[in-house]
């Protein structure tokens, strides 16, 4: 068993170490890339972390749910941006039958992808658009106020038209990625679902498997994030749709065991935003070895915008002892 680390860098902490705001690094695909570079830099600077945040397309989250016309705001000046879930678009089956994705190239979130990556392309970075993250659950819920839940009960075949209706608009932004950016190399299936594990596993075979199933199709390597999966869940994902690497965050619903008894190796275990807060320095070498000896591929550094300093570095060291692979970049 060899694991390797790994440091994910999000916007919430390129912000802190590039010391800017939210608002700001929104504002313009200018503010977006210099602080990407800074932080980078100041990452490397106190930590010594190399290659672990090339320049890319960040965007507000949600645009499956942006394309099919929920608004995102900018709610305060250090407040990421978000949708506005309060108003949700689809508020009875019957909307489902008139919801059509918007144009792709004045659509809020698309349009704003559009203009970063033309400006990384004139600074020499050659990045994707993105968007096309398989949200299926994850978005039903966002544009339905999550009474899809309820209608998968009461209406099930007018609910599951709202999922495939999803699993077709996914499909359209990455054909829309290969149109602007060009055709990928390596055909790599990626499906991000945090919400999936909110059905049970039965409605999870009869919903989300076929939906996953049009997302993965064609791709030779089929990667799994998903935040609340059971045991039973997994177990369906890796009969139902082989994928070959499964990421499950915090691991809320499944044990280490459980994972291991359904992906061997081929799954990741993170120190969450939480714990990299909250844990002491000697807590989080305790945490860092339970999860290199966990059985996973890789163990996953995720720091948030208020992390202490010495807490990453504790981290830092301990993956460096106890991950024999080395860093994954």
């Amino acid at each position: 068993m060899n694991p390797k680390w790994h440091v994910a860098v999000a916007n919430i902490s390129i912000c802190r170490y590039a010391g800017i705001s939210f608002r700001q690094y929104y504002s313009s695909p200018e503010e977006m890339l210099a602080a990407q570079l800074k932080a980078a830099d100041e990452l490397e600077k106190k930590f010594g972390l190399k290659n672990c945040l090339p320049p890319f397309v960040d965007a507000p989250g949600g645009c499956l749910a942006s394309v099919l016309g929920m608004r995102t705001v900018f709610s305060g000046e250090d407040e990421l941006p978000a949708l506005d879930l309060s108003s949700p678009v689809v508020k009875k089956p019957e909307d489902i039958k008139n919801l059509k994705p918007k144009n792709f190239f004045t659509d809020f979130n698309l349009s704003w992808r559009l203009k970063v990556r033309q400006y990384l392309l004139g600074c020499g970075y050659d990045c994707r658009l993105g968007g096309y993250d398989g949200s299926v659950m994850t978005t039903a819920c966002q544009l339905t106020g999550s009474q899809i839940l309820l209608w998968l009960l009461e209406e099930p075949e007018t609910a599951f038209s709202l999922m495939k209706l999803l699993t077709e608009v996914n499909q359209k932004l990455e054909d829309f990625d290969n149109q602007i950016c060009g055709q990928q190399k390596q055909s790599y299936g990626y499906i991000g679902d945090d919400f999936a594990g909110l059905v049970c596993p039965e409605m999870f075979q009869r919903f989300l498997i076929p939906c996953y199933e049009k997302i993965y199709q064609g791709k030779t390597w089929r990667f799994l994030h998903s935040e609340l999966l059971t045991y039973q869940h997994l177990r369906l994902a890796k009969d139902y749709l082989d994928i070959n690497e499964f990421h499950g965050a915090g691991c809320e619903k499944i044990t280490f065991e459980e994972m291991r008894k359904v992906m061997g190796e081929n799954f990741w275990v993170q120190l969450t935003p939480t714990e990299l807060l909250y844990l002491t320095p000697r807590q989080i070498r305790q945490r860092i070895k339970v999860l290199a000896h966990s059985g996973a591929m890789v163990v996953q550094l995720y720091p948030g915008r208020d992390t202490p300093d010495r807490n990453l570095e504790e981290a830092l060291k301990a993956v460096n002892q106890e991950c024999s692979g080395g860093q994954l970049v």
